[in-house]
C-alpha cells in the first residue's frame, strides 16, 4: 500500500487539533434496555466504530464492531445490549490533541472510541479512525493562520547579547490521560513571549512527547527551557529506570504501527524520533536506575 508523504509542518500543525474539532456527533446512540439484533444498522451508521450506550446524557458502556460481531457468532440469542456492553473501556477528552486520539486507537486496535466531557462523562461524540484523515484535512483547511512576524518577538528589540529567560515546569505523576498539560502550558508562555508559530510548534510537540514519555515510564520529571535571541534550549531530565538500548528506542521501526496511523503522518517509534525531528540539535543520555536526560535545541535565528 502506498503511503501518504505528509511535511513535518503539517505532522507540527496535527497535534494543536483538539479531539473536539473531528469528532462524529451525528452517530447512532442505543439505550441498555435496547435488544441486540436493533444493533445492525447502528453498526453501519457508526461506520463500524463503537456504539455509546447511554443513560440519559451520561455514557455508562460501549458496543465495539468487535463485540458484536462476537455475539452474532455466539448462541446467546436476541439479549439486552446491557448483558453485551463492555463497561470497561476507553475514552478521550475533548480537549485532548489528536495524537492521543491516533495512539490510543493504535494500541488497543479498535476502530473508534467515545469522547465525554472531563468530570460528567456526559457522551459529546466519537473519535473514528476511518474519517479521521477527513477531519483533519478539512480542520488543517480551516485553521490556516498566519504565522506570528518575527518583529513582534520579546528579543527583536533587545541589543544585549546575554538576553535570557528561564522556564521551568515540573511534570507530577498523574493518569495518562491528563498528559498534555505541561507542554499546553509551554506552547501558550512562548506565544505569550512572541515567538514564531513554526518555533512553538516543534518545542510542543517536542515537550508534549517527553511529557507522555515522563508519564508513562519515569513517574514524572523536570522540563527547563533556556531562551535567547537565538537559540531555545529545553531540558527534560527524569529520575526514572533508564533506556536500556537508547539506539534501539531511536529507531523509527523500533515498534510497528499500522497503515492508518502511517497514512496519518506518523510512524512507530514516534515519541523519541518526533523529538529528535522537531530539534536542529538533540541529545539523550540515560542510566539504567538513574533517570534520562534530553537535550533540545531549535535555533530562533532566520525562522
Amino acid at each position: 500500500m502506498n503511503q501518504i508523504r505528509i511535511s513535518q509542518s503539517v505532522i507540527e500543525r496535527i497535534y494543536e487539533i483538539p479531539v473536539e474539532k473531528i469528532m462524529r456527533t451525528d452517530v447512532v446512540r442505543v439505550s441498555p434496555g435496547a435488544m441486540m439484533s436493533e444493533l445492525k444498522y447502528a453498526v453501519k451508521e457508526n461506520n463500524y466504530a463503537c456504539i455509546p450506550v447511554l443513560e440519559g446524557e451520561k455514557l455508562i458502556g460501549q458496543i465495539s464492531i468487535e463485540g458484536y460481531i462476537d455475539w452474532l457468532t455466539s448462541d446467546l440469542g436476541d439479549v439486552p445490549v446491557s448483558e453485551i456492553m463492555d463497561i470497561k473501556y476507553k475514552t478521550l477528552h475533548p480537549d485532548e490533541p489528536v495524537i492521543t486520539a491516533v495512539k490510543e486507537l493504535e494500541l488497543i486496535g479498535l476502530r473508534g472510541l467515545p469522547v465525554v466531557e472531563n468530570e460528567s462523562e456526559k457522551f459529546l461524540g466519537v473519535i473514528c479512525r476511518c474519517t479521521m484523515m477527513e477531519g483533519v484535512l478539512a480542520e488543517l483547511d480551516m485553521n490556516d493562520k498566519k504565522e506570528e512576524q518575527k518583529d513582534d518577538c520579546l528579543f527583536s528589540n533587545i541589543q544585549s547579547s546575554s538576553a535570557l529567560v528561564t522556564l521551568s515546569y515540573i511534570v507530577k505523576q498523574k493518569p495518562l490521560e491528563y498528559g498534555g498539560e505541561i507542554s499546553s502550558s509551554i506552547r501558550a508562555d512562548l506565544y505569550k513571549l512572541g515567538l514564531p508559530g513554526s518555533i512553538v510548534r516543534r518545542t510542543a510537540i517536542a515537550a508534549y512527547e517527553a511529557e507522555m514519555n515522563l508519564l508513562s515510564y519515569a513517574g514524572g520529571g523536570l522540563f527547563t527551557i533556556n531562551l535567547n535571541e537565538e537559540i531555545l534550549d529545553m531540558k527534560i531530565e527524569d529520575r526514572g529506570p533508564g533506556i536500556p538500548d537508547v539506539e534501539k528506542a531511536m529507531e523509527p521501526g523500533y515498534s510497528t504501527a499500522p497503515d492508518w496511523v502511517r497514512e496519518l503522518g506518523f510512524g512507530a517509534g514516534m515519541g523519541l524520533q518526533n523529538i529528535k525531528n522537531c530539534s536542529d540539535n538533540f541529545k539523550i543520555e540515560s542510566r539504567i536506575g538513574e533517570g534520562t536526560v534530553l537535550q533540545v535545541n531549535i535555533n530562533l535565528e532566520d525562522k
